[in-house]
């Protein structure tokens, strides 16, 4: 979706610069250079070059403005969870402005400094538009750690927002270093769907390994290594039903330990 907007207003000099047309148009740009190469050479003549360059600069960018090359119109598409207002204010320039006062390199620093936006191209649209295409940031998990929730993007940064009712339905995971194994542990639970959809939370272990818990209750023991061949135990495990496990440990490598729910504490059933 493209949204655009008319930049906001600005205290004109066009009401000014009105004023000194009582001469003909063809005599302006004499003038203009004549006054030009002569304020320059002075400035030059005293060893002000700085201050030759920066006059002439803020000249050139005036005239700019006044040939039609004022910022008018705004252009955004890419927004999903950001305002568009968000980005407007984030544009340091003001209606009539010259369009060529602020780099592109300089808007795109303003705009990912928001909090969903990952990258922005930014274009001008001679003579008067400023385009932009936003990336956002894609919301993967959330991340609990210090009894505190954090979102976590697809790139395993933090966005910082307060995570909303919109987002709970995201994988939960708790404990430190949930929020840098996070993505890869998804990927791996991505095909087993069985598994997934009966997943509480997930709790990140010594940083190296997850344990799950169910929604019924039943506790996940993942190893940390060979992950891939855990889950799909795991899967055939969970055909013969969950409501009777309590606890399975997959830690070791050939083999899986059950808890049922009627066996005596500290009792185990030796799987497959």
């Amino acid at each position: 979706m493209v949204l655009s907007k008319t930049p906001k207003k600005k205290t004109s000099k066009r009401g000014a610069s009105r004023s000194r047309r009582a001469l003909p148009n063809f005599l302006f740009p004499l003038i203009g250079i004549s006054s030009c190469g002569l304020l320059i050479g002075a400035l030059l003549f005293f060893r002000i070059p700085s201050l030759a360059l920066t006059w002439l600069q803020e000249r050139t960018i005036s005239s700019l403005a006044e040939m039609g090359f004022a910022y008018n119109d705004l252009s955004v598409d890419g927004l999903e969870r950001t305002d568009f207002d968000q980005v407007w204010h984030q544009i340091p320039l003001e209606e009539g402005e010259c369009i060529f006062n602020s780099s592109l390199v300089q808007i795109r620093q303003q705009l990912i400094t928001l909090p969903w936006i990952a990258d922005a191209n930014v274009q001008r649209r001679l003579p008067d538009k400023i385009q932009i295409h936003v990336k956002e940031r894609q919301p993967l998990f959330l991340w609990q750690h210090k009894k505190k929730l954090h979102l976590i993007d697809s790139a395993g940064q933090i966005i910082p927002v307060t995570p909303d009712a919109s987002l709970a339905h995201l994988p939960h995971i708790v404990g430190a270093g949930g929020n840098k194994l996070g993505k890869d542990f998804l990927h791996h639970l991505r095909p087993y769907q069985n598994i997934t959809s009966l997943i509480k939370s997930a709790t990140c272990i010594d940083q190296r390994r997850f344990d799950l818990q169910f929604k019924s209750g039943l506790q996940i023991q993942l190893p940390a290594q060979k992950l891939g061949p855990a889950l799909s135990k795991l899967s055939q495990l969970l055909k013969s039903g969950e409501n009777a496990m309590k606890r399975i440990d997959l830690r070791a490598p050939d083999r899986a330990y059950i808890t049922p729910f009627e066996a005596p504490k500290g009792q185990r059933k030796r799987g497959l």
